[in-house]
């Protein structure tokens, strides 16, 4: 099973140059992927896909190169050195997003979608949770 949970958008900081080596943004697309196999079971990892040099259109649509795509490849927690099995990816959020984000904060401002839809839900809950506890609180003080 493979499911998007956001996505990184970076930008060089003002000054920065976009000349050879740097690429002028990207968007990572950030994937839980669920897994198992006869030695370890049942597991979850993270991988991500990008695309650089994204162009913002006059009607708000972006265009990119499809062939200016780059795929994550760093060999995440769920690898045993003397296993058979490895797996191209991370095996937390944190160790991807100190990968992708964290090394190049010299260079990059960047946009976190990751985890966004679970914060909201998170958020509704606790709304929810408070309704549900001042309703509960005024039920007992009637007499």
């Amino acid at each position: 099973d493979m499911k998007l949970v956001g996505n990184y958008f970076i930008k060089p900081k003002e000054g920065v140059d976009v000349s050879w080596g740097t690429v002028n943004n990207r968007v990572y697309f950030v994937y839980e992927i669920s897994a198992s196999n006869d030695k370890d079971g049942s597991f979850k990892y993270y991988w991500a896909s990008s695309y650089y040099d994204i162009v913002i259109l006059a009607d708000g649509t972006c265009s990119f190169d499809l062939t200016q795509a780059s795929y994550t490849s760093t060999v995440n927690n769920n690898y045993k050195p003397g296993d058979r099995y490895y797996y191209n990816g991370f095996g937390d959020l944190d160790s991807l997003f100190s990968k992708l984000i964290t090394a190049n904060i010299d260079k990059y401002e960047y946009e976190n979608t990751v985890g966004a839809a679970d914060s909201e839900k998170e958020e509704k809950s606790e709304k929810d949770d408070k309704k549900s506890s001042k309703k509960d609180d005024s039920e007992e003080m009637v007499p």
